[in-house]
């Protein structure tokens, strides 16, 4: 299993690298307004799928290993998903007739226009992932996920070196994405014609719908604060935020290559067995997050400087203080996934979405006052609320050693960024996290 972790974790790692590194290499030849769009751009580009997929990559985890038994499983998904699109589209044109030329910072043309063909096939591309995940054709997903990256990376930061335009972002994300749909899909089992079900679409609606709402509030709880610093301070404030969570955020690495084996394993398991693949899943992600956040906090304070404008330079102080407000995450998602496994999907949904409040309502109030450090502050306690409140609920509400280790490591940690303890020391609390989870794994399996 460890092997297959890695080697997951390697992959996600060259691909979600490659997006940090073409957000760390824009800079070079965008100013910081244009690099604020490039902030906004990102922001919808990850919560619109949660609208326009309707949910169903997470219905294509939960249900795909089964789908020969649904009546047009794919022709239903395919369908569903083209028309969430298109309304989409035909709404950001009635708006243009009503003579509403820009939303949330951007121009509805051709910004918002592009930008939803690009979300439009890269959900396909993710659809065809998850896919490729439940039938555990690993080679496949590597090479998939690789090309995608790979080609945006090298088309993106040419298209926008040459036209020294946000938009070189938008174009070459699309024809990398259709080239990659293209070369990659997943054929259907059954022979016979299908047609859309509206049978097979109640049933995975019902169980994805709640996850719509949960993604749009995850995502605004990591993205909302863009658009309130656009709102309060100006697009340059925008971008340097944006550069200092696409660095910070570097943390969630440590998880992700885990995520990406373990969670449909996690869900074909039985009760036993899915609380171990969840033990070990916070044991290693946290071990890779030690690290990960020693790398970061030292470049940010030692050797960003010297690489980049003064504009950026300026704000490195508060990368590893994002980066800490991800020291929770490990248990937020792992609650996430026994709540699935559990279906109470409606349950995540509403969790999410108070959360979301919490975050949002925070942000407008301290923003004013106290600017970027503001967001930082409140990424990281709506983090930790999260943890908390989703691995209670995912206990059936009673007190657990998680429970403990959330509320001690989360009032540490804001204690330390409150006192601007030395980033070092934060690593050496670290370490001792890291032991004393091993010693939990000793005792529980020895």
């Amino acid at each position: 299993m460890l092997k297959k972790i890695l080697s997951y974790g390697f992959v996600e790692g060259i691909a979600k690298g490659l997006n940090k590194l073409i957000l760390l290499l824009l800079p070079f030849f965008l100013n910081t307004t244009d690099f604020g769009k490039v902030g906004l751009i990102l922001s919808i580009e990850t919560l619109l799928p949660f609208i326009t997929l309707l949910g169903f990559e997470r219905a294509i985890l939960r249900f795909y290993s089964e789908h020969d038994t649904f009546q047009s499983f794919d022709k239903t998904l395919a369908n569903s998903i083209n028309i969430s699109h298109l309304l989409v589209l035909i709404g950001l044109g009635g708006l243009y007739l009503l003579n509403i030329k820009e939303v949330l910072g951007l121009k509805i043309f051709p910004d918002l226009v592009i930008l939803l063909i690009l979300v439009y096939l890269q959900g396909i591309n993710q659809i065809v992932l998850n896919k490729f995940r439940v039938k555990e054709n690993h080679r496949k997903y590597f090479k998939s996920r690789l090309f995608l990256q790979i080609g945006k990376f090298v088309l993106v930061l040419a298209l926008v070196y040459y036209t020294k335009s946000y938009l070189g972002y938008l174009i070459g994300g699309i024809i990398v994405a259709l080239i990659t749909n293209l070369l990659f899909n997943v054929k259907s089992t059954k022979k016979s014609p299908q047609k859309f079900s509206s049978k097979t679409f109640n049933y995975l609606f019902l169980f994805s719908w709640p996850f719509i709402f949960h993604g749009m509030a995850v995502n605004l709880l990591g993205n909302a604060d863009k658009f309130i610093l656009e709102r309060y301070l100006t697009l340059s404030d925008v971008g340097q935020y944006t550069f200092v969570y696409s660095l910070g955020s570097m943390m969630a690495f440590g998880f992700i290559g885990i995520s990406v084996y373990l969670e449909p394993i996690i869900y074909k398991s039985d009760i036993k067995q899915r609380e171990k693949l969840i033990n070990d899943y916070i044991l290693y992600g946290s071990v890779i997050s030690v690290i990960l956040f020693s790398i970061i906090s030292i470049f940010s304070q030692y050797f960003l400087g010297f690489i980049y404008k003064k504009d950026y330079a300026n704000v490195a102080y508060l990368i590893p203080l994002i980066a800490i407000s991800f020291i929770v995450y490990p248990y937020y998602l792992t609650a996430n996934y026994r709540m699935i496994y559990e279906k109470k999907t409606r349950q995540i949904a509403v969790l999410s979405i108070l959360t979301c409040i919490f975050n949002i309502v925070l942000n407008f109030i301290l923003i004013p006052k106290y600017h970027l450090f503001a967001s930082v502050l409140v990424t990281y306690i709506s983090y930790f609320i999260q943890a908390l409140i989703f691995t209670y609920i995912s206990y059936e509400k009673k007190m657990t050693r998680q429970m403990l280790e959330i509320l001690i490591l989360g009032i540490l940690f804001f204690s330390f960024i409150i006192f601007k303890i030395n980033y070092f020391i934060m690593i050496l609390v670290f370490l001792f996290y890291i032991g004393y989870l091993f010693y939990i794994k000793k005792i529980q399996y020895d």
